[in-house]
This record gives C-alpha cells, sequence and structure tokens, in this order.
C-alpha cells in the first residue's frame, strides 16, 4: 500500500500550494487526502512530466473524485501556467545550498535553502533547525549586509506589490495572455453535468469561470460550433478545457478542426464514463469498430498530437483493463484500494471482511436448487420459442420466485405469485405449447409449484448471522431482489424482537450500487441475499461496510469464491504499489513494510474450501439474457414486412416490459438535446436501445404536476388556455365512441392528412405536446371547419411557447433525479419551481430500453 507519510511529505515540498487549493462543491468542502489531495497531485505530475500516457482511472462511483477529475486536470494545467508566468517575472521555485543565501532569524544566521512563489514561504535552516515562514511574515527577517541574498529581497519587494490578495492561492497570481497557444484539455462527457458541477463549485473559494477558457461543443447538421461559456474575459487565458459530449468521442478531429486552429495545442483528453461507452459499443455488437477508431484517432497518436489521454471508469469494472490489454492497448492504471483509503484517509472504522456463509437448510436449498433449475431450461426454451415475448415474462416470474426463495416472503404472497404462473401456464400451454413443444417444461413448473413448503424463506440463517456480532448494530442493509412490500413487512416484523434499536433498510443489486454513504453512516453490517458481477466488484473494491456476509446455497458460494479469488488476481495488475507510485513518478520509498499488501478487502476462511468451477454463466441477470434473446429474435424477425396495427414490447434495464401501440407517445430523455427543436417525447416506434424513458406512476397526476407549473406563469396560463381549445375542438367533432374517432381519422384523410385513431387521441388527451405536421393539421382543421382560420397562428405560436417550456421543465426534472443519483446537488435553475420539480421527480420512474420486439 501507499505511504502516507512519504507521500503528504513530498507533496508539502513539492506541491505545498495544494492546502490553500481546496475543492468545494455545495458549500461542503472535499477533506479526504485520497481525494483532494493524492489524486491532484498524480494530475499534476503527468501534466508536467515528459511522459506520455493512457491512464485508465478507476474510482469510486458517485464519489468526489469521480467527478472532480476533469476539474483537478484544468487546475493542473493553470498552476502550470502561473509557474510558468512567474519564471518570466524572476518569480520561480528555487532551492539554494546551505550557505549560500544567508539571513539574520531569531537573533539566528539562517541559511535561505528555498524559495516558493507559488506557496509564498521561504525554508530557512540553522544547524539542525529548519524553519517555514510565510511570505507575509518576512518582517522578522534581518537582512543586513548579506549580500548573497539581496536578490531574494528584493523579489520578494517586488511579489509584495503584484500579489496584494488577502487569500492566498493560485487564482491570486498573474497568468500570460494565452494568444494562441492555449493549453488545456478536450472533455467528453454529459455536458449538463459538466455544466451543474461548474455552477456549484469553488475551488480556493474561486469560480472556475473567472479563470479558464471553457467552452462547449455543440453539433448541428452541417457544423460543430465551439461556444465560450465562462466570463469573457477569460477568451485569452492560457488554460482552456473544451466540453464536448460522450458520444461524440469519435469526433475529435472535426471538433479541432472547428476551432480555426485556435485549440490544437489541446493535448490531453479525459473519455468520461469510458466503461459504459465500452459496454453500449459490445451490446450494440460494434466494440471491435469503436476499439479501432480510437486507436487511429487517440492512442497510435500518443507521444505526437497526444500528451496524455484519461479514461474514467467506475472502480468495480476494473475488468476494462483485461479489455486494454486484449486489444493491445498499452494503458496503465489507477485504482486505491479499500483498506489503503481508510489509512490514507485516516478513517476511524476496523478492518473490514467479507463473508460468504452457506444456508444451514438444506431442504430450503434443494428447493432453490430446483427452483435455478427449472428457471435455466426455461431460459433455454425461451432461446428458441419467443412466443411473442411471453416466455420472458414467465422467466421474469421465475427470476422473483427464486428472489422470494434465496431472502424472505410473506406465506400469502409466495402463493399468490404460485397462484399467477400456475393460471399464465395454462394460457402458454393452450397458445403456445399445444403439442408439447415445451417437453414437459409447463407440467415440471407446475409439480414443483405444487410441492412447495411455506416456510417464509431463510430466517433462521439470518438470525443467526446477526447473533454473531457482538456489538450493538445500528444499521443493516439488505441486497435483495425481493421488491414486495408485504414480504418486507412481514420480514421486518419477524426480526423486530432482535433488532430493537437497529434501523434497516433494503435495496435491490441493482439500487445497492448507487448508494452513497459518508464514511461517518456506514452500516454496521450487510447482508446480500441477491447478487450479480456488479454487487461482487462492488463489495470486493469500496469502502460499504464493517462486514460483508452473502448469504447463499452451495452452488453460489463456489460462483462468489471463485469469482472473487479471479478478481484478486487481476486487480493485482492495477492497483500495485510500485504502479501507484511510478504514476506518481516518485521512488518508493526504500522501506515499506507492506509494500506487497495489496489492500483489498480480506475474504474470511471459511470452513468448507471449494474446487475451482467455472459458473461464470449462473451470473447473469434478467437484463442480460432478455438482451441476448431479443438481438437474436429481431435479427429473425424485424426484416419481414408486418402488416396492420403493431404492438411494441419494450423491454427495460430492470428484467420489466411494457406493451404499447404503434404511435404510442411517451416522454424520454437525452441529455444531449439541447435546442427547441429536440423534443421529449417520441413515439414508440422510434425508441431505441438505449434510451431514457420516463414511466408516470400516475400518468393523470404527472400532467397535473407539468400544468400547475406551467401555470404558475401567467403568460405559460395563456399557452395552456390557447392549447386545449384546439384540443377540445377536434373532440366535440367525435365522442368517445371509437367507430366515431375512425370517421374523424377518414376526413382528415380525405382531406390530405394521414394519420392513425390513436393518435387523435394521444392530441385530444394532451398526451402528444406537438402534432407532427402542426400547421398542416391546423390548416387541415380550418379546412373542415373544426376551427377557425384566424386562430391558426395564435395556435402556432402558443403551441410551440408551451413545447418550449415544457421541455425545459422535463429536462431540469429529470437532470435533478440523474444528479441526485450520481451524488450532484443540481440546485436551484431559476426557472422553475424546486417543489414542482420534485414533485414531478416522485412520479416518474426511469428506466433504459434494453430492447423492443414487433409483433
Amino acid at each position: 500500500m501507499l505511504d502516507k507519510k512519504y507521500i503528504a511529505d513530498y507533496i508539502s515540498t513539492e506541491f505545498p500550494d495544494l492546502k490553500n487549493t481546496g475543492f468545494n462543491l455545495n458549500d461542503a468542502e472535499v477533506s479526504a487526502f485520497s481525494e483532494n489531495t493524492l489524486l491532484p497531485f498524480l494530475i499534476y505530475q503527468n501534466t508536467v512530466d515528459s511522459k506520455n500516457r493512457i491512464i485508465e482511472l478507476y474510482l469510486q462511483e458517485n464519489s468526489a473524485s469521480i467527478h472532480f477529475l476533469p476539474f483537478y486536470v484544468a487546475v493542473g494545467f493553470y498552476r502550470k501556467a502561473v509557474n510558468k508566468a512567474l519564471t518570466a517575472q524572476r518569480f520561480k521555485t528555487e532551492k539554494f545550498e546551505p550557505g549560500k543565501k544567508s539571513v539574520r532569524y531569531n537573533s539566528s544566521i539562517c541559511s535561505i535553502t528555498g524559495i516558493n512563489f507559488l506557496n509564498r514561504t521561504i525554508q530557512l535552516r540553522s544547524g539542525i533547525s529548519e524553519h517555514e515562514l510565510l511570505f507575509e511574515d518576512d518582517y522578522k527577517l534581518k537582512w543586513d549586509s548579506y549580500k548573497n541574498s539581496a536578490d531574494i529581497r528584493e523579489r520578494l519587494s517586488a511579489f509584495a506589490q503584484l500579489d496584494n490578495a488577502s487569500h492566498h492561492n493560485i487564482f491570486t497570481l498573474p497568468v500570460l495572455d494565452g494568444g494562441r497557444n492555449h493549453e488545456g484539455v478536450i472533455l467528453f462527457s454529459s455536458v449538463s453535468k459538466f455544466s451543474t458541477l461548474l455552477r456549484n463549485l469553488r475551488v480556493a473559494g474561486h469560480d472556475l469561470r473567472q479563470h479558464l477558457n471553457i467552452q462547449t461543443a455543440s453539433f448541428a447538421e452541417d457544423a460543430i460550433k465551439l461556444s465560450l461559456i465562462s466570463a469573457p474575459r477569460t477568451k485569452n487565458q492560457p488554460v482552456t478545457v473544451l466540453v464536448a459530449r460522450n458520444d461524440s468521442v469519435m469526433a475529435f478531429n472535426h471538433i479541432i478542426e472547428a476551432g480555426k486552429n485556435k485549440i490544437d495545442h489541446l493535448n490531453t483528453i479525459i473519455i468520461d464514463d469510458f466503461d459504459e461507452l465500452l459496454k453500449i459499443w459490445e451490446r450494440s455488437g460494434v466494440l471491435d469498430e469503436r476499439i479501432s477508431e480510437l486507436k487511429e484517432i487517440y492512442f497510435d497518436r500518443l507521444g505526437t498530437v497526444m500528451k496524455d489521454i484519461y479514461l474514467i471508469c467506475k472502480n468495480r469494472n476494473f475488468s476494462v483493463h483485461e479489455w486494454m490489454a486484449k486489444y493491445g492497448i498499452r494503458s496503465e492504471a489507477w485504482q486505491v484500494t479499500p483498506r489503503e483509503k481508510i489509512v490514507l484517509d485516516g478513517l476511524d472504522m476496523p478492518e473490514p471482511l467479507i463473508s460468504v456463509k452457506r444456508m444451514t437448510d438444506k431442504m430450503l436449498e434443494s428447493i432453490q436448487t430446483s427452483a435455478e433449475h427449472l428457471l435455466h431450461q426455461w431460459k433455454e426454451l425461451g432461446r428458441n420459442n419467443f412466443c411473442n415475448g411471453q416466455t420472458i415474462r414467465q422467466i421474469g416470474h421465475l427470476y422473483n420466485l427464486r428472489d422470494k426463495l434465496l431472502s424472505f416472503y410473506k406465506p400469502e404472497t409466495f402463493l399468490k405469485l404460485n397462484k399467477i404462473i400456475d393460471q399464465e401456464l395454462d394460457e402458454y400451454q393452450r397458445i403456445w405449447f399445444s403439442n408439447n413443444q415445451d417437453e414437459g417444461l409447463i407440467q415440471q413448473t407446475r409439480d414443483f409449484l405444487a410441492s412447495q413448503n411455506i416456510s417464509g424463506g431463510n430466517l433462521t440463517d439470518i438470525r443467526h448471522i446477526i447473533a454473531q456480532n457482538n456489538t450493538v448494530l445500528k444499521k443493516i442493509v439488505f441486497v435483495t431482489n425481493n421488491t414486495d412490500k408485504d414480504d418486507r413487512s412481514f420480514f421486518e416484523s419477524e426480526l423486530a424482537l432482535v433488532l430493537k434499536e437497529t434501523s434497516m433498510s433494503f435495496c435491490t443489486a441493482k439500487e445497492f450500487l448507487q448508494i452513497r454513504e459518508t464514511n461517518n453512516d456506514l452500516p454496521d453490517l450487510i447482508i446480500y441475499l441477491s447478487w450479480n458481477k456488479d454487487v461482487l466488484n462492488n463489495a470486493l473494491v469500496n469502502l460499504l461496510s464493517n462486514k460483508q456476509v452473502f448469504l447463499v446455497n452451495k452452488k453460489s458460494s463456489k460462483i462468489i469464491i471463485n469469482h472473487f479469488n479471479k478478481s484478486v488476481a487481476g486487480l493485482a495488475g492495477i492497483s500495485g504499489t510500485d504502479i501507484k507510485y511510478n504514476l506518481l513518478n516518485l521512488e518508493p520509498p526504500s522501506e515499506t513494510s507492506d509494500k506487497q499488501d495489496n489492500g483489498l478487502i480480506a475474504l474470511a476462511d471459511e470452513a468448507e474450501f471449494f474446487a475451482e468451477t467455472d459458473d461464470s454463466a449462473d451470473i447473469e441477470d434478467i437484463s442480460e439474457y432478455v438482451h441476448g434473446v431479443l438481438n437474436f429474435f429481431n435479427n429473425d424477425t424485424t426484416k419481414a414486412t408486418k402488416k396492420g396495427v403493431k404492438t411494441y414490447f419494450v423491454f427495460f434495464e430492470d428484467g420489466t416490459h411494457v406493451e404499447w401501440p404503434e404511435n404510442k407517445s411517451v416522454f424520454y430523455f437525452e441529455d444531449h438535446a439541447e435546442g427547441e427543436k429536440d423534443s421529449v417525447q417520441k413515439e414508440v416506434q422510434h425508441l431505441v436501445t438505449g434510451d431514457l424513458v420516463l414511466l408516470p406512476k400516475n400518468r393523470a397526476e404527472m400532467k397535473n404536476i407539468l400544468k400547475n407549473a406551467l401555470s404558475q406563469d401567467e403568460k405559460m396560463a395563456s399557452s395552456l388556455k390557447y392549447d386545449e381549445e384546439w384540443r377540445k375542438k377536434i373532440n366535440n367533432c367525435i365522442t368517445l365512441d371509437h367507430n366515431e374517432t375512425d370517421q374523424f381519422r377518414d376526413l382528415l384523410i380525405e382531406n390530405g392528412f394521414s394519420i392513425s385513431s390513436g393518435t387523435i387521441r394521444n392530441w385530444i388527451d394532451g398526451e402528444t405536446i406537438q402534432p407532427h405536421n402542426f400547421k398542416k393539421l391546423l390548416l387541415t382543421l380550418i379546412k373542415m371547419d373544426v376551427i377557425e382560420d384566424e386562430m391558426k397562428e395564435r395556435y402556432l405560436i402558443e403551441n410551440r411557447t408551451l413545447k418550449r417550456h415544457k421541455i425545459m421543465f422535463v429536462r431540469s426534472a429529470v437532470r435533478k433525479l440523474i444528479f441526485n443519483l450520481k451524488g450532484i446537488h443540481y440546485g436551484e435553475d431559476g426557472i422553475f419551481d424546486e417543489k414542482l420539480l420534485n414533485a414531478f421527480v416522485d412520479h416518474v420512474d426511469i428506466k433504459p430500453v434494453l430492447g423492443i420486439y414487433i409483433k
């Protein structure tokens, strides 16, 4: 592990101004040594050195460091620019041999051993005593007639006239006009996330928009536009930060061209969420192609066009390093390990441990094994018989059943789920497998359900794990994919007697990855009743609790221990001590007792050791399975032309799905969309994998909140009135009778406007913010005497205004939700009432589209 004292002493000598360069987000100071000192030092060392590196940065999800990295790089460049400016004015940081420069201090003759204009300190030595004096205290020095130090005195006097700020840090020092030789960084990230952070961030009390030339790249159909978002006076500052959307990473050459020779010197690249990009490319089947492009644009130009390339990843996605090696990319990796973080940040917590406990109830274990075997068989059936997505629905039920068996359940809810499954099995048998194409699987499933002995789950082992703790448990987190509220209430009541003073909370495996606890609020115990590969990696590389216990059956325990062993071996190539010292450009200290300690959390000794096994496929969760099945069946079936009204099965990352008719308008969120022409609605047939869809928990309530938000403004209230008016006029021409809607549709078609009946209902119900070809629609309605000619322009203008504000509101609300999950406070945007934004967020779920199947 790294030696904190050794590194801190070096930083205090070579980078002493860092202590005055605090990073503050939303008035909260980042104080952890690993985040506010070590990582900025790493970045600065690589900014000023002559080496060229591709550095994978594995940082804790939702931590300050993963958000601040671009700012650390920018401040590193700014410090370099300040040092250059000071050197140009004779204010160069220097060291001197003892006796070369003399001065009197505290009645003793001292040697001046160093002077640091960035940190504004003088280093003195008298015999074996060493002193450090601030510039502002130089009146304590007696220069007498020491001619050898006259130049020091003169420079201090000149610097005092230059440096008259009350709070001394690098931003109170001058920098040279950058002219056409800007240095800096191009960041590929979420522009809205960067802007939000920038708005709420202060470095040494300063707003970076006043000191750095910060620009954004926006993409139109025929051009790339660079826009200054920092203060106008920063236009000629020597340090530039250019931010472009994450999915434009392949447009580097075009971005440089758009700068018209002004940004040619931006030779440091940061790719945010690099691990997520790889995941998207892999799922889209273009990973090889994209890696080849990255090599051509970036990696192969390292040392010529590129100085350094930073690839930001979540620390649990450390397998990216293997991918880089697989593609022959020579990169280096940085990762601070959990126990190393305890030492570096001075955390007061006991040695963390991970345990894998095998359940003791052999009957329940046998039932779980049978359930998992059935699940495996249904997966195989679903790969060959899609049945318009119905097999996936059954597989989802079996995942739900398995999650109950792995954790806890109220007997009544278990019987209710069994009944639902049994009823649907009848339907499957009748519609899809009437000739026993399922090879008896449906009957096996019925027999399994009928044989269940209702026990309530694994309560005995859970109580035993809790009882093994010698101290009072203040907080326990249960990780379980069983989201049934009745089951959770039942479980809490069962444990109430043994956990009188304990706070209990539940989260799914996916939700657990989003939790961001402070080190002072970590749970005393985490019991994993559900898990996946991400959860295993997360447990291994992050400080999550003093004690983590996986309670699993025999097969799962083999898989988990095998995965941990392989992961620890892989992490040796990422988090080794020598690797980190090399990246810091430091020689390791000569005596380091724990140099070979990997700093990872230890896996507690188990009574039973397991042979190596390769059951990695069993780590597959439902989203991975669904993705693979959809890929196969979509490639096979969507090429055929499907006639009539289509039904779209939209599957989401969490394993759920919905069935929507063609032309159904849904809200979605695209972080990169900014212009008025960009909508927040799509018809279902235009959705693609990865789209973030907003699913209202109560559609009427969500629409009401949106209406209330807009009606607070007098002009918006007027726009709402006119927008409702043309919709009502259409409704007045028809009734709710389906046939009359079809008749109205036919009249529209006769008058040259082709549309479906479902779309007309969307207009009337306000589901569609603005119809396609709205102007043409209004002209058609005039022709049909539905609306008056003189109202056409009014309807157009008011609808356009309303659309713009609805889009702004939805974007603000969704960003607020997404950023909160990332640990970023969105703050006031000065446009919408925060209570209404919160209310809207409370009434929607945001789910990424996993895949779509057309029936």
